[in-house]
């Protein structure tokens, strides 16, 4: 081992392995133009701290744009004057940057670059002064000095300092090689340099070895390191099964000899199938532990040819090749065949000889011509690299004019992984053969290979498999006959023993068909039955729907009928106030008419008395006379008014009555059901309110804008007004805003609408203020208005031409954050009846259901006990149940479930139960998918059990009603027999 080798391994073992990593990610991908830096007359003074600053900008600077920093820009001090001279540099900055990963350059070939120390005869030689070449690792960055003022920076994948380690090398650049090879990819490790740089250290030291193999591993070069991870990491593979072969060979002069019996004539061969490469001559030897690979590197060395000259005392006269095959078969699988296809990869570590100049190596006679062929095959290898680099691929490549390129033709424009280690001296004297290996460096950056995992068929391994398996069968075929034998010989006693239990097993057919076909007999008639209930029930359900439109024609006389005497009502109390203040007038008028008798009355005494006088008898009798008149007309006009007031209290007192009479009248018809109770007021009762809440510093509905604001404040105020008077209204009434019983089975459930009287004033105040606004209400402070803006909108949605608008106008979130919102069971018992209102509408049932309207009112029966608010929840799923497009997210949100649920309860209401079953019949009416859905999610015993409720006819109506549904699909007949006899409803 050469001297300075052993100082490179000493230093590597004490260094930092964090130098040489790769390149920072944020370098461009390809190289910028280079920067040189040459001194004249004005550079040649700047001062020592000047050139060193400019060292470090140059060594750092990723790439100096034109005009600053270290590509020649001006920096001044305070007083402007630049800090060096603006002619002392002018840079030429070459850099090429790649990115170390990524699958975009996957096959790009790697290149690093390794500075070998100076040994102790250079120092010697050399003095202190600086290595021509100076890397900065962390950068990835080579430079170049080639005189003091002039320097050429590189940038590659790696750059290891003099101090890095043969571990670090190997982790960083040749690791990744190793791995891809185990995953199938053909690789390569190559060293390129100039002779004595330190490629025989790098890729073929053996380190300090003991005589069992084991010793100082530190100094261990590319190919120890490789074949030691192959044997370690096949080893460790418990899926599949590895082969290694090695072939160790050298390119002397024009011929490729086998290092491992020199003897052999190696010839390189082309498949021209796959382009694989293969050397048919050389020796393959099994490699299965370290110590195999070892002695076969020992043999190969004794053979290589190596040279004293003086650049070198152990120049290698030849490019040795290693080429590592590895096989890959997957394990054979346990009870199977494993599979024939092998994975078989091919790494191949190549230490190229020095290029070199024969006026500074001395060789003659032999060693001349060695050099010349070396530098003839390095000549050809670099023109295939530069024309790969250059054009491509697709331009043609000389890899046939050296044996070198041939073998090397996989590793640059083939499908291998490649890294490329250049190794450089630190001399001056060698800085020609420097920049030439940097230079070939750059160019080999720009080569790309395209991967390929190489997999063929190992017909050996598949016939071995195959006759395998056909001895194992014919194993099994031996010993099937030899049971069917002993088989044959145990059934002949059986075989009567078989008669017999045939006979009895047709005897036991004959009893199951006669049985079959009373069941069907049976079925037949139960189908029957359900058949002729069906036709009842339709008729049936015909004739209620008569007396149905009937009581409807009756209920809308008496809602008119209503109407009109709220409408006389009205007039009569406006005719009432007309006539009280008439009398208020009149009774004014008397008590004045009697002031001015009294005063006319003081007159006549005062005259009277002054007659008794006897002072002016005659002027006092005309006065006396004329005081008479007055006082007769003024009586007379007195009972005149009195005569009115008695007249006008008799039309009041009969007004009065009949007033009475119209709010018993109208009171008869609250209790007989024709009017259901409404949050709104009588129809005229829309003025206004001093006790209104509507203010402009408080109401959300005082704001707005536009041409008729007047009118619509207005508006506002009187549906304010009519909530204040609903809340003075309350007592007594009860809370009367939950829906009445729902209709038949595919009817959904209705909110009875307000008198006609009422119902208009809603209407016209709906059609004066909009929806928006009633919606504002639903957020108002006061609870009663909350209260009272929800039963509008409840209302409202009951009438099918506002429910479309509604749910336009944002209804839907606004119900929504009332139900999450309000703690008020009242109140959330409204939001629900009117989002089953909504529910009524097929064209916004998929709207409910998709924006979480179904969950909602699910999660508000969950936390309620209150008896209507669940009615209102099973009206609105069982207006839902009747869309089929609906249905799964019914099913799924747990619609069923919670009917069944309502159902199950401790105490469960008939007006509930009777929704519950109205959601069955509605389910099972749309097609046989619906009705399997009932029966296999449990709710047939559910609707078998209302069936049996005769007490309550609505609950049973509904009940038979789907059990009709079901039963018209005959797959479901034997479920709803069965679950009747369960129940005792049949024997």
């Amino acid at each position: 081992m050469s001297s300075w080798a052993k100082q490179l391994g000493r230093a590597g073992r004490n260094n930092n392995d964090n130098e040489g990593g790769p390149p920072s990610a944020g370098r461009p991908d390809r190289p910028s133009s280079a920067l040189r830096t040459r001194g004249g007359a004005k550079g040649s003074q700047a001062s020592g701290a000047g050139r060193e600053a400019e060292h470090r900008a140059f060594l750092f600077d990723d790439a100096a744009p034109s005009g600053a920093g270290a590509g020649g820009g001006r920096s001044g001090g305070p007083s402007g004057a630049p800090l060096r001279p603006s002619s002392a540099l002018r840079t030429r900055h070459k850099t090429t940057s790649r990115d170390a990963g990524g699958e975009k350059d996957a096959g790009r070939v790697r290149v690093a670059i390794r500075l070998r120390p100076k040994t102790p005869q250079e120092r010697a030689e050399d003095g202190d002064a600086a290595s021509v070449v100076e890397v900065v690792p962390e950068m990835s960055r080579v430079v170049l000095r080639k005189s003091q003022w002039e320097a050429d920076a590189y940038n590659f994948d790696s750059v290891f300092a003099e101090t890095s380690s043969q571990a670090r090398v190997y982790e960083t650049l040749a690791r990744p090689v190793v791995e891809g090879v185990l995953e199938g990819f053909n690789g390569t490790v190559m060293a390129y340099g100039q002779t004595g740089t330190g490629k025989t250290h790098t890729m073929g030291n053996l380190g300090d070895l003991t005589t069992n193999g084991k010793g100082d591993t530190a100094d261990r070069g590319v190919m120890l390191r490789a074949v030691d991870d192959i044997i370690n990491l096949t080893t460790d593979d418990e899926t599949a099964n590895f082969k290694i072969a090695v072939q160790y060979m050298q390119v002397y002069m024009s011929a490729i000899k086998d290092l491992l019996d020199a003897n052999n004539e190696v010839d390189v061969r082309e498949d021209p199938k796959t382009n694989e490469i293969s050397f048919p001559g050389a020796t393959n030897a099994e490699v299965k532990t370290m110590n195999d690979f070892i002695d076969i590197l020992h043999r190969g060395e004794e053979n290589r040819i190596v040279a004293n000259q003086k650049l070198n005392s152990a120049s290698s006269r030849s490019h040795s090749v290693l080429a590592i095959t590895v096989r890959r078969y997957p394990k054979e699988a346990k009870g199977g065949l494993a599979s024939a296809t092998a994975r078989i990869s091919k790494l191949l570590i190549v230490d190229l000889a020095g290029s070199e100049r024969v006026t500074k190596s001395g060789s003659e006679g032999q060693l001349l011509e060695e050099a010349k062929a070396i530098n003839l095959s390095l000549t050809v290898l670099g023109k295939c690299i530069n024309t790969l680099a250059e054009s491509g691929n697709g331009a043609h490549i000389p890899y046939r004019e050296s044996k070198l390129t041939r073998m090397l033709r996989d590793s640059f424009g083939g499908s291998a992984k490649t890294s490329l280690i250049v190794c450089v001296g630190p001399l001056r004297k060698h800085l020609s053969e420097s920049g030439s290996s940097l230079l070939f460096g750059q160019r080999a950056l720009k080569v790309e290979n395209a991967l390929k995992l190489r997999e063929e068929v190992d017909y050996q391994l598949l016939a071995r498999q195959l006759q395998r398996q056909v001895d194992e069968l014919a194993g099994e075929v031996e010993r099937a006959h030899k049971t069917e034998a002993e088989a044959v010989a145990r059934l002949k006693p059986a075989e009567a023993a078989a008669r017999a239990a045939e006979a009895q097993l047709k005897e036991a057919g004959d009893r199951t068909s006669a049985a079959i076909a009373k069941l069907n007999a049976e079925k037949d008639n139960e189908i029957e039955h359900y058949r002729a209930s069906a036709a009842d029930l339709s008729s049936r359900n015909t004739q209620l729907e008569s007396e149905v439109s009937m009581l409807e024609r009756q209920l809308q006389e008496q809602k008119s009928k209503a109407g009109n005497i709220a409408g006389e009502k009205g007039e009569m109390e406006a005719e009432n106030d007309r006539l009280r203040k008439r009398i208020e007038s009149l009774e004014a008028s008397v008590s004045s008419a009697k002031a001015e008798a009294a005063r006319t009355a003081d007159a006549m005494k005062a005259a009277s008395m002054m007659l008794k006088e006897g002072e002016g008898a005659a002027a006092l009798q005309v006065e006396v006379e004329n005081l008479r008149s007055q006082l007769d007309v003024k009586a007379k006009a007195l009972n005149e008014s009195s005569l009115e007031v008695q007249r006008l209290s008799g039309e009041l007192s009969i007004s009065n009555g009949t007033v009475s009479k119209m709010q018993r009248e109208l009171q008869t018809l609250k209790e007989s059901g024709a009017v259901g109770s409404s949050p709104f007021p009588r129809g005229g009762d829309t003025g206004g309110d001093t006790g209104s809440p509507t203010s402009s510093s408080t109401s959300p509905m005082a704001s707005g804008g536009g041409s008729d604001g007047s009118s619509q404040t207005k508006s506002k105020r009187g549906l304010f007004s009519m909530f204040k008077r609903n809340k003075s209204d309350k007592g007594g009434k009860g809370d009367s805003s939950g829906p009445p019983s729902p209709h038949a089975p595919r009817s959904p459930l209705v909110i009875n609408a307000p008198p006609k009287t009422g119902n208009d004033a809603v209407t016209r105040l709906f059609d004066q203020v909009g929806l928006p606004t009633i919606f504002g209400l639903l957020s108002y402070d006061d609870p009663d208005v909350r209260l009272h803006a929800i039963k509008v909108v409840a209302n409202l949605a009951a009438e099918e031409r506002h429910q479309e608008e509604i749910v336009r106008e944002g209804g839907l979130p606004a119900l929504y954050k009332v139900i999450h919102s309000s703690t008020d069971e009242a109140t959330r018992r409204i939001a629900a009846g009117a989002i089953a209102n909504l529910a009524m509408n097929e064209g916004v049932q998929e709207r409910l259901v998709s924006d979480g309207a179904l969950k909602l009112v699910i999660n508000l029966a969950e936390m309620t006990d209150d008896i209507q608010t669940k009615r209102m929840v099973a009206g609105g799923i069982a207006n839902l149940c009747g869309n089929p497009a609906v249905q799964p997210r019914i099913l799924s949100e747990g619609g069923l479930d919670c009917l069944m649920g309502f159902a199950e309860g401790e105490e469960p209401h008939p007006d509930v139960q009777s929704q519950v079953a109205r959601g069955f019949a509605n389910f099972a009416k749309c097609d046989a998918q619906s009705a399997k859905i009932l029966v296999q999610n449990g709710c047939l015993p559910y609707i078998i059990a209302f069936s049996a409720m005769t007490s309550l006819t609505q609950v049973k109506r509904h009940a038979d009603m789907a059990i009709a549904y079901i039963s018209m699909h005959s797959e479901f007949h034997s479920e709803v027999m069965d679950e009747k006899r369960k129940q005792g409803m049949m024997a």
